[in-house]
């Protein structure tokens, strides 16, 4: 998702990474923190080298900015927190991979390493765009709109002038109509004790971290990117002309007017000067600028993918007093954007003269208000004027009415300064039917916000819902309950009434449809003495997004909050036994939203961590014609072969079993599909061995109108048994017949395994996820159509894996299956303490399967202990054929030959083979120097000997 300058053009485009740039947070005490920290929060994190190989970390704010902000803290006494802004801020790390690994892959593994609070992408950020001149609209239509001249005779002009950060593409601090009003850092103005000019003497004069920084900072610097310089001069014209929105000079005969008098402008450069219109190092700017005193903020970009992070610098800026304006975004979408939307940012959508929401403007229950956007005249580097539109231009209005609530009240906290702008705003919602709710409060009106008295504001600040049925899925028919805490920012409210209301199509009505409060004292905080309880349509669609708009209701106050939930999400969790996992409604085990993977909870075995990265339904026929829902050849995106035809569900206590879920799905019978639908059905049992299993059984369907020689039908499984999947192995138990994954490292975590349970062929290949040969394909470089099909119709090809991240297939087939017939495939999938207690539990879940019917008939004969020949093909062979072999090695050995011998006993082939990995492995031998006869071909591998007679026919 993209965001831009408000000035530039809107188009909108998907998320991407900056850079490429994973960002963490330590824990508070880990000994990686230490170990990093005593680098100098810089260099590799050793647990991530062996398991993603080399990278470069560096600390997503700088020394400098962490000095800058202690030294506020003690000015503002803000140590007595409970810790300090600044420690906190210091264990967030950048790290930046040198290799082309996936990053959403990277991020899903660092998720689960106990020494990370959080791992996330850092996002792009952009300058949102503008849109063309239109020289027909009068210049400055937005500041008589929002009655700016009549609120400036409010405001005490003999007061000290308030800080006004534009955090941007910076400022042309020389430009005729902004030099008057910029910004100069005391500290760092006038000569030192050696009679040079502090501007320039090369020394960090006020002791902040950031040398001659007298009107702000360059963070982008080209001649010094990795510490900025102190020049915020622009190259990209978009933060002058929002800084002259903002609070160009008044009243000195020149230009134009800003919307805010008696400030000063701090610019803030995040903006690159040519080529991107992308954002850099925003982080650092915000801090900068609420470390140097910034009592307002304006961020005229954003993006719309969320951060912790990110969210967390923003929290940290509002502690130190600033409060934050944001643009709503360009893009004409009902969606968050950010930073906008973070909790006590002001949301600033976009409208035109007559208060109609512009075309590109965002609309959504995170705005908070909206102010002119469209064709707004201002100031332009080199002394030039000129037109732009945007939401970018709307925020610094926002911004400029912020600071003169801030200068008349300067008693307020961001907060309430924030509450302050929304609550004498001008609600247009009877001019915008179609965004009502979506454009905040209303458009912002300077004369009501300076000039009224006892302004009221309340909000809610949290909420938690309770469901009927305590699974964690919001579904239809049920019933949930709503509580609610409201928070009094402004006056007191005497006779308070909070009520809730969504989509009036819905037809949901709560009860009761209001609660009364009665007085609540200023900065008080009450949970609603009622709940309110409502139930979930039975027919709504599948995750929906259902949005709940709280109205707090006072004489003179009517203000609104939003809360939402998914409902009827196509995922649901079983939970029944032992194991808790998510299944989704097309052929996912674990997660619903590879690779986020934030839609479910994976695969847990009793209270352990998640154990499953990614799982899902393979059915083919051939590569060509395969149908599955695991990762594509673009490992980033999953492969989509099934649509539901109805959504998951799961009855409790079930009809079969504890716990009973099914779903229908199918694919297109598109070209390259397979041509098949599926009834699934899980089941979870009780009873020992049995609890830690669940059974999954697919009834496929042959849709095409053709017979099906050749399906095979399997499960993919990227097992992640300790921190991101490493030192795991795959293996194949030869004795019982099944594949398991276990921890080579830590023997208290659990084993996970799976099995066959339907009398079929057994197909298993064990994968290192970073194979990258023929007969070890690997997954981080994609899963392509041709090593899905080899690694579930190969046999028991690959027995064992390396020690590392990894995964493995297990798969039936191959099936004869008549156009119009169906046949049924079921699995065990399970964990345990241990080998030996998964090898009990594999043996007992069997049993189930059989004693309820859901599958019978499996039968797995050991595999031999030693190297053993199983099968010499064709036989006879004829003139023209190659003699095949297949042969069995429970183990690696290190030197293999294979010899045909004739019935006398006489030699008549020798073949050295060498070295040999455990598993299935098949060899050809000539049968140019022999006659018509019978032979034996015999193995011998480090003193073990075997044989299997063939006929040749010439």
């Amino acid at each position: 998702m993209i965001i831009r300058l408000l000035l530039l053009c809107c188009a909108f485009v998907a998320p991407s990474l900056a850079n490429e740039i994973i960002a963490v947070k330590f824990r508070e005490n880990s000994s990686a923190f230490s170990t990093w920290k005593a680098a100098g929060r810089i260099g590799e994190i050793e647990a991530l080298r062996h398991l993603f190989g080399s990278h470069q970390t560096s600390p997503l704010v700088r020394d400098a900015t962490l000095k800058m902000i202690r030294k506020k803290e003690l000015e503002q006494s803000l140590l007595k927190l409970k810790s300090s802004l600044a420690d906190n801020l210091s264990r967030i790390c950048g790290i930046e991979f040198s290799n082309d690994r996936d990053i959403a892959l990277i991020i899903g593994k660092l998720r689960s390493f106990p020494d990370f609070e959080y791992a996330e992408p850092m996002p792009k950020r952009y300058f949102v765009e503008d849109y063309p001149n239109d020289p027909y609209w009068d210049k400055l239509y937005h500041l008589r709109v929002v009655k700016a001249v009549e609120a400036w005779k409010e405001i005490d002009t003999a007061a000290s002038p308030l800080t006004l950060g534009i955090v941007d593409t910076g400022v042309d601090y020389l430009h005729e109509d902004l030099s008057p009003v910029m910004y100069v850092n005391a500290g760092e103005d006038g000569t030192d004790s050696l009679g040079r000019n502090k501007r320039s003497n090369g020394v960090d004069d006020d002791n902040n971290g950031y040398v001659d920084d007298w009107h702000g900072w360059d963070f982008v610097s080209s001649t010094s990117p990795k510490g900025g310089d102190n020049d915020p001069m622009p190259g990209n014209p978009h933060g002058t002309h929002v800084a002259g929105i903002a609070a160009a000079a008044v009243n000195n005969g020149i230009g134009i007017a800003g919307a805010a008098i008696n400030v000063r402008i701090l610019p803030v450069k995040i903006g690159n000067d040519i080529g991107s219109n992308s954002v850099s190092n925003s982080y650092d700017g915000l801090l900068y600028a609420a470390a140097a005193g910034a009592k307002v903020i304006n961020c005229s970009w954003g993006g719309q993918a969320g951060s912790e992070s990110e969210a967390e610098i923003v929290h940290t800026a509002q502690e130190l007093g600033a409060l934050i304006v944001a643009a709503a975004g360009n893009d004409g979408l009902d969606s968050p954007f950010y930073p906008a939307a973070y909790p006590g940012v002001v949301s600033v959508a976009a409208t035109d003269e007559n208060d109609y929401k512009t075309g590109f403007s965002n609309y959504n229950g995170t705005v908070d208000v909206c102010a002119p956007g469209l064709n707004i005249y201002s100031t332009l580097p080199k002394n030039e004027y000129g037109y732009n539109s945007g939401t970018s231009m709307a925020s610094p209005i926002g911004a400029g009415l912020g600071a003169l609530v801030r200068l008349k009240h300067p008693e307020y906290s961001a907060v309430q300064a924030a509450a302050h702008i929304k609550a004498t705003a001008d609600n247009v919602d009877s001019l915008n039917f179609g965004y009502i709710g979506k454009l905040g409060s209303g458009r912002v009106n300077f004369l009501k916000a300076i000039s009224e008295k006892n302004i009221k504001w309340a909000e809610m600040v949290s909420f938690k819902l309770k469901e009927q049925n305590p699974d964690g899925i919001f579904s239809p028919n049920e019933q949930i309950t709503a509580t609610l805490q409201i928070r009094n920012v402004l006056s007191p409210l005497s006779n308070a009434t909070v009520s809730i209301s969504t989509l009036p199509s819905l037809n949901i009505i709560p009860q009761p449809q209001q609660i009364n409060i009665g007085k609540i004292a200023s900065g008080e905080e009450v949970t609603l003495p009622q709940s309110f309880t409502f139930t979930i349509p039975a027919e709504i669609p599948a995750n929906y997004r259902l949005e709940w708009r709280v109205a707090i209701i006072d004489s003179g106050l009517t203000s609104t909050s939003y809360f939402s939930l998914i409902v009827n999400p196509t995922y649901r969790e079983m939970n029944a036994n032992n194991l808790a996992v998510t299944f989704n409604s097309r052929g996912n085990i674990g997660y619903n939203d590879y690779p986020s993977n934030m839609q479910g909870n994976g695969f847990r075995f009793k209270n352990s961590s998640n154990l499953m990265y990614e799982s899902g339904l393979m059915v083919g026929v051939s590569a060509e014609n395969l149908s599955d829902v695991v990762r594509s050849s673009n490992q980033s995106v999953q492969d989509n072969s099934f649509h539901p035809a109805s959504i998951f569900t799961t009855t409790f206590p079930g009809i079969i079993s504890l716990m009973d879920g099914q779903a229908q799905f199918a694919d297109t019978n598109g070209l390259f599909d397979a041509g098949v639908s599926v009834s699934q059905h899980c089941h979870q049992f009780s009873g020992e061995g049995r609890e830690n299993f669940v059974v999954i059984t697919y009834d496929i369907t042959n849709k095409t109108n053709k017979t099906m020689l050749n399906l095979h039908a399997g499960l993919f499984y990227d097992w992640d048994i300790g921190p991101s999947g490493d030192n795991n192995i795959s293996r194949f138990d030869g004795s019982d017949g099944y594949g398991y994954a276990y921890n080579a490292v830590d023997s208290t975590l659990p084993y996970t395994g799976a099995t066959l349970l339907t009398n079929q062929p057994l197909n298993f290949f064990a994968i290192d996820n970073d194979g990258t040969t023929a007969d070890n394909p690997g997954v981080y470089d994609g899963f392509t159509r041709d090593e899905k099909w080899q690694t579930m119709s190969s046999g028991l090809a690959r027995m064992i894996s390396s020690q590392g991240d990894i995964s493995m297939v297990l798969a039936a087939g191959p099936i004869t299956l008549e156009a119009g017939k169906t046949t049924r495939v079921a699995f065990a999938i399970g964990a345990a303490p241990n080998h030996d207690e998964l090898t009990k539990g594999i043996r007992e879940i069997r049993k189930a399967a059989d004693e309820y019917n859901i599958a019978s008939g499996f039968n797995f004969e050991s595999l031999p202990l030693l190297p053993a020949l199983t099968k010499v093909f064709p036989n006879p062979v004829m003139q023209n054929d190659d003699i095949q072999t297949e042969i069995y090695f429970p183990s690696a050995l290190d030197d293999v030959k294979l010899t045909i011998y004739d019935i006398l006993g006489k030699k008549a082939t020798e073949s050295h083979i060498g070295a040999v990995d455990a598993g299935f492995h098949r060899f050809t031998l000539s049968a140019a120097s022999i006659y018509s006869g019978m032979y034996f071909v015999h193995l011998e591998s480090q003193g073990h000997r075997n044989s299997l007679p063939f006929i040749f026919v010439r």
